[in-house]
Parts: C-alpha cells; structure tokens; sequence
C-alpha cells in the first residue's frame, strides 16, 4: 500500500517518498499542480535502471513521464533530472 510521507496542513500538499508509479495509480487525473521526478539513471545497479537490451533511456522513462502526464493539470511544473 502507497501511503503519503507527509501532507501539509496549511496547503493540502502532499510529499511521497514511494514508488512514483504506485503513487501515479492511486492519483486521479490532473489532480497534480507540480510534480518532481527523479527517474531512472540506466546505471544497471538494480532491475528497475536497467536500459532494456537494443533500448535507450528514453524507455526507461517513458512510462513515467506518461503517468507525470496524466495526473498533472495542465498548469503544472514539472522537475525532472
């Protein structure tokens, strides 16, 4: 289960310290006013950074990027690095 690390009293701001894509699925979409992402690198040190065989970095994040897409509204910030 994907639960928030912390929410903001004062704002209704949500911080997440999870799987983005576990988070994303429970999101409805353009709930997200600002989004930080900080993707795979394609290091290979773990399953889940490896470039897939004849792949790029792009596949890595383009199931992410795809989820940022949803649950952003419109007017949202995205920081991705």
């Amino acid at each position: 289960m994907t639960t928030p690390r912390w929410t903001s009293p004062r704002t209704g701001s949500t911080v997440w310290q999870a799987d983005a894509r576990s988070v994303a699925a429970t999101l409805p979409d353009g709930c997200a006013s600002a989004a930080i992402l900080d993707g795979p690198y394609g290091v290979g040190k773990a399953a889940w950074d490896r470039v897939p065989r004849g792949g790029s970095l792009l596949d890595l994040y383009r199931d992410h990027l795809a989820d940022v897409g949803r649950v952003c509204a419109p007017s949202a910030s995205l920081y991705l690095w």
